[in-house]
């Protein structure tokens, strides 16, 4: 590849001497004066043949990452090769109660040493992040529609880049030629009929003054519709291998016995909680069904450590989260260039891209206060609660370990802008150097609405009914104060 994506230079000889001359951005030359007649230099963008190259460089074209495969996502099919790590996938980006840096980002990750380690450039030059964790773009802000190749280079390139690109160099280079007009859409859907994928775009472009100049501008709009874990058998259930063994005999400086001090469960299940609501009792775990009545928990194979289960009733705690998030985004992208008379090139580059993801997760839990007077306990349940105690590891009142799930399931609507512009000119002179200098301004804005989030207090004080003088529910809290506390979880 040579050459294809750095500030470029090449060499001359004058009087035994290599000598590189650098025109440009960031670039750093550290020249070292060692003879009088020798100089050495390191960290240079010397022009080299690819064959010359330190390390291997390939060259991928787009039409085997779009076409052929039906994709929205570049990203997601760059992650197939063997030198990307499928870790910063669409898929894999999902956090809905943690962090939103990368929640609906295709980041590549070359050698799997992380994406803050691999450099991603459009043109030979940076591209404004998409993440504020991360210098590096959402590979989905390159337009598809345009894009002549992608370039790779998985090692030798930090000397001359830095640390962020240890683990190599992704170039995206455009096409600075097109000329005509070009209607695409593509359209997918899965095997179980969901996860509906959509994309389609436009792209235009003429040359102009005698093919000196080419100017050429794509629109594209792409959805894909969200997909959850419990649409899918594979992860419907949640299963782990870090519960600890009640088998397990071990002890501090004896021997082995043997037998493993973790276990695998395949189907996790917690069953102090339930959807409508889980009491633990002094004659064991009870929770309300549908109608209300409170019935044994089934506890599968048996109570773990924590309330764990193998199966049974108690919440399965990834029901609701999302296996692939849904996405919409709109792009426009422009390009200009220009060649002058005295052999230089005026180029231009610009986008507006907007992206909105949408991820949930499991909806807020709390442990709800229930008493014997509350006006919504069945007949049933009233008498069950009668006949029993509380755990003697609560409190003297019962607590119904509850899923919110008629609230909603907590998640978030996340909104990026991504703005770009590349302005320059480069050329030859003396007919021995190259030059590059331009100007490069990005910027992203991101809005994440967070949802179904809930505040836990007042919950418990809602559910917390009793009846008034005249046999009407009323919070109890609210009964209790006569008036203003200064309390905003009560008064309100």
């Amino acid at each position: 590849m040579g050459n294809c994506w750095a500030t470029s230079m090449r060499k001359t000889l004058l009087s035994g001497a290599a000598v590189p001359i650098l025109i440009g951005h960031s670039a750093m030359a550290q020249v070292q004066p060692v003879l009088a007649d020798e100089i050495v230099v390191t960290g240079s963008r010397l022009e080299t043949a690819a064959s010359d190259s330190p390390a291997p460089v390939s060259v991928i074209d787009p039409a085997d990452l779009t076409v052929t495969t039906g994709s929205i996502s570049i990203g997601d099919q760059l992650a197939e090769l063997p030198q990307f790590s499928p870790s910063s996938t669409r898929a894999a980006s999902v956090s809905p109660t943690g962090g939103n840096s990368s929640t609906g980002l295709n980041l590549l990750d070359l050698r799997g040493i992380g994406a803050s380690r691999t450099l991603v450039l459009q043109n030979g030059r940076r591209h404004v992040s998409s993440s504020q964790d991360t210098a590096q773009p959402d590979v989905n802000t390159i337009p598809a529609a345009l894009l002549e190749r992608v370039e790779v280079l998985t090692g030798g390139a930090s000397s001359v880049y830095g640390a962020d690109a240890i683990a190599g160099v992704v170039n995206f280079v455009l096409r600075d030629d097109f000329e005509g007009l070009e209607v695409a859409g593509r359209g997918g859907v899965s095997d179980e009929g969901d996860a509906e994928t959509f994309t389609f775009s436009l792209t235009g472009g003429r040359n102009f003054d005698g093919g000196r100049g080419n100017v050429a501008a794509n629109f594209e709009y792409s959805t894909s519709e969200i997909l959850r874990y419990s649409e899918r058998d594979f992860a419907a259930r949640e299963t782990t291998i870090q519960i600890p063994n009640p088998a397990d005999t071990d002890v501090p400086g004896g021997a082995p016995d043997g037998i493993p001090d973790f276990i695998t469960v395949n189907d996790l299940r917690r069953a102090n909680i339930s959807n409508g609501g889980t009491i633990n009792t002094a004659g064991g775990l009870l929770q309300f069904d549908d109608q209300g009545n409170l019935v044994p928990v089934d506890i599968g194979g048996g109570i773990l450590p924590g309330f764990v289960t193998d199966g049974g009733s108690g919440l399965n705690g990834i029901e609701s989260e999302t296996l692939l998030p849904s996405l919409d985004r709109v792009a426009f992208n422009v390009l200009a260039d220009y060649d002058l008379d005295n052999g230089s090139r005026l180029f231009f580059e610009g986008k507006f891209v907007q992206t909105d993801t949408t991820v949930f997760s499991s909806a807020p839990f709390s442990n709800l206060p229930v008493f014997l007077d509350n006006p919504f306990l069945t007949d049933q349940a009233r008498a069950t609660l009668s006949a029993t105690t509380p755990s003697p590891f609560g409190p003297p009142i019962f607590l119904s370990g509850r899923v919110s799930r008629d609230i909603g399931d907590r998640g978030l609507d996340l909104r990026r802008q991504t703005f770009r512009a590349v302005v320059g000119v480069e050329g030859t002179f003396a007919d021995r150097f190259d030059y590059e200098v331009f100007y490069n301004f990005g910027q992203t804005d991101t809005r994440t609405d967070y949802l179904g989030n809930a505040i836990l207090p007042r919950i418990g004080l809602s559910a917390d009914a009793t009846v008034d003088g005249s046999g009407n529910p009323i919070c109890r809290a609210t009964l209790q104060t006569g008036g203003a506390t200064g309390n905003p979880d009560i008064d309100n």
